[in-house]
Order: structure tokens, then C-alpha cells, then sequence
């Protein structure tokens, strides 16, 4: 789910006196298989306060943990914050509360978590049980293994997956700058384009959305509508913005991808001034993200027992 207008209210969304969410302490890893989904987004079963299990959806492209409005009601969280939008196009937005351990099933759990309450984050492709959204301030505790080819993801709280993992290191910035203020829990990756090679571009690595989207900024380059073959209009997130598509590659480091899916309209839904637009993770077998040191792999290879372990 491209969840591009909540993460714009959510990046300039606020607040004081709220702690981080804690870590347990035993250093472990688990891998959890993922929900099946007529979609590409990584789908889990999860326990917010112990009660469920629940849907939700991983989505690094979201800095905040998301709850359904009639979920947040039935786990009777307490408002501790506010949003400074209640309303953005086609999502309402609600209350601020802490959750006391949301814990994926058969993996990882974190406690004090930050969540907003939400109101229309539904999509008519996506199961009716998925009952909110893991972000990143959820997902950065742990280093990360998505495997798309085997429909499962690899949680790793201490150093198995890092040093069993070997590939070229991407930088991964964490955290960004959006209008003079410090915003956390924002995994952005350098990547250059064929059409503006002198350029590198600034991507939000994204395993919500479901499209490599390319912001358009009132006299930025490239000319992405002149790129674009062929151009058509469409409807993007209940709008009548005109978009284009076409399918170009992406280099990252030394690895570039197949001909992918790109999209850029007029009208960007997420004009957030810290990336040039988002990188799907979808679009590759599997990709190892580190929270802990920074970086991401591309097709990892395997070394050590945990990597034989995941092959089983």
C-alpha cells in the first residue's frame, strides 16, 4: 500500500515527552513467513498488548506504527499526543498513544511503541483484516532480511544476520531533514537514473508501496514527462493528477536493476523535501536492510549457519 499522504503529515507530526520504544534484551533472530496477499506488501500476523493476533502491514516508508481508529478503540490506548493535520485527501487521522509491546507472531517484539490512530487506510485489493501498519519506528530495532522469492522476512536483533550476510554495503541514512527539523526513522539510499546520471537521486527504500515513484518539483530536472513513453493520465490516492509512466533502471552501488515501472505526476502526493521519490523493495529477490549498521545488501549471499538455516 503506497501510503505517500500520511507520510507526509506524519514526518511534520510533533510532539514532546514521548520516549522511544525499548528493545528486549537477548539478542536473537527469527524468520516469519509472510501472509499470502494478492498484492506485493509484506503482510504479518501481530499482537498489540497481547491481545490478537492481528494484520498488519511492514512499511519502512512510514516513520510511525498505524492503528485502525475501531482497533485503537478496542485496545483502549490512551491519547498522550496530536497530530498537527486531522485530515489528509483520503485518510483521517486521530490520536497519538503509546503501546505497551507489540510482538510480530513467531518473531520480535518491541515495547513503548509510538502509534497514530487512522481512519481509511483501506485499499479494495487488500485483505479487510489488516488492522494497521508497522513502521519504521517499529522495523528500525532490528536488522531486517526480506525474502520475496520465499514470501519471508528475517528479524535479527544482535549481529547473525550481519555477519552471516555478504554483499556490496549501501549507505542507508536513517534520519533526514524536512523543512529545518530532524526526522527519525527515514531509511533514504542514493541510486542515479539513465536519464539524469549526473544527479543521484534521493529514495525513501520503501516496502510499502508498490511503485517506484519519482517526485516532480516545479523546475527540477529531469524532464520526466519528455522521458516518459508512453505518457497517459491516471488517478493516484483518489486524485486527478496527470502522471506518467515508463520503465527505466536504477544503479545502486554496482548493481543495476532490470527495466523497472517508474511514475511521476504533476501533482506529487509526496512532495516531502527529503527524497527525490520511493524505491520499492519488492523489484528484487531479497534485500538485507541494517538499522544497526547503516547500510542495506541486494541479493545477499549466504555464509554461516544462520544462512544455511534460512535456506531451509
Amino acid at each position: 500500500m503506497d501510503l505517500s499522504n500520511c507520510r507526509l503529515v506524519l514526518v511534520l507530526s510533533f510532539f514532546g515527552g514521548i520516549a522511544g520504544p525499548a528493545i528486549a534484551q537477548s539478542k536473537t533472530s527469527s524468520t516469519v513467513p509472510l501472509l499470502h496477499s494478492r498484492t506485493h506488501l509484506l503482510i504479518v500476523s501481530a499482537r498489540v498488548n497481547d491481545r490478537g493476533p492481528y494484520k498488519f502491514i511492514l512499511d519502512t516508508g512510514s516513520n510511525i506504527t498505524l492503528l485502525e481508529s475501531s482497533l485503537f478503540r478496542e485496545l483502549g490506548l490512551k491519547e498522550i499526543g496530536h497530530t498537527s493535520t486531522k485530515v489528509v485527501d483520503w485518510m483521517a487521522l486521530g490520536k497519538i498513544a503509546s503501546a505497551e509491546e507489540i510482538s510480530i507472531e513467531g518473531g520480535p517484539s518491541r515495547s513503548n511503541v509510538r502509534v497514530l490512530e487512522v481512519d481509511g487506510i483501506k485499499r479494495p485489493d487488500i485483505d479487510s483484516l489488516v488492522r494497521g501498519v508497522l513502521g519504521e519506528n517499529f522495523l528500525s530495532g532490528f536488522d531486517v532480511l526480506i525474502d520475496n522469492r520465499r514470501h519471508r522476512i528475517t528479524f535479527d536483533n544482535g549481529n547473525l544476520l550481519a555477519s552471516s550476510l555478504q554483499g556490496e554495503h549501501l549507505a542507508l541514512a536513517l534520519s533526514s531533514d524536512v523543512r529545518g527539523a530532524k526526522v527519525d526513522d527515514r531509511p533514504l539510499v542514493s541510486a542515479r537514473a539513465p536519464f539524469d546520471a549526473n544527479r543521484p537521486l534521493l529514495l525513501l527504500l520503501d516496502t510499502g508501496s508498490e511503485s517506484t515513484y519519482l517526485v516532480t518539483r516545479q523546475g527540477a530536472s529531469p524532464d520526466v514527462a519528455a522521458a516518459a513513453t508512453p505518457a497517459r493520465g491516471m488517478a493516484l490516492l483518489g486524485g486527478n493528477s496527470p502522471c506518467v509512466h515508463w520503465k527505466d533502471r536504477l544503479q545502486l552501488g554496482r548493481t543495476t536493476t532490470p527495466r523497472i515501472r517508474m511514475t511521476s505526476c504533476l501533482k506529487s502526493p509526496a512532495a516531502v523535501a527529503d527524497n527525490d521519490g520511493t524505491l520499492p523493495t519488492f523489484i528484487f529477490d531479497r534485500i538485507f536492510i541494517s538499522h544497526a549498521g547503516g547500510y542495506f545488501i541486494l541479493d545477499p549471499v549466504e555464509t554461516g549457519a544462520l544462512g544455511q538455516d534460512s535456506r531451509r
